[in-house]
């Protein structure tokens, strides 16, 4: 089974309590490629898209609009199995970020677990 994948995700989270400040909305695309190489192993590759599409405000803002965007590339593993008769995947993925704007950057490795109950 091989198979790709993609998560679309906007932020709407917009103002900060203690201060006459607005976050820009930002838009976040996650994907992935992947081909199963034995029954529940899947390698592929994964990256994401990260880009800030309406400015800070606000009577506080200090620094502008300062729009932000970052896009990352890299490796990613799942495997799927039963245990306790509970399907279980594991998946690890590094992303490695190549292109960064305004944003903190470095690369990192994401570990996750999902059972299903």
């Amino acid at each position: 089974m091989s198979g790709k994948c993609a998560l679309l995700y906007r932020n709407f989270i917009r103002s900060w309590l203690c201060q006459n400040y607005q976050s820009g909305d930002d838009f976040h695309w996650e994907w992935v490629v992947g081909l199963e190489w034995m029954k529940g192993l899947v390698l592929g590759v994964v990256g994401y898209d990260y880009q800030q599409i309406f400015g800070y405000s606000g009577s506080d803002d200090k620094i502008g609009s300062f729009m932000g965007s970052e896009d990352a590339i890299g490796p990613g593993l799942s495997y799927s199995t039963v245990i306790d008769k509970r399907p279980v995947t594991f998946n690890l993925r590094y992303y490695r970020e190549y292109e960064f704007k305004n944003r903190i950057h470095g690369d990192s490795t994401l570990a996750s677990g999902t059972i299903r109950f």
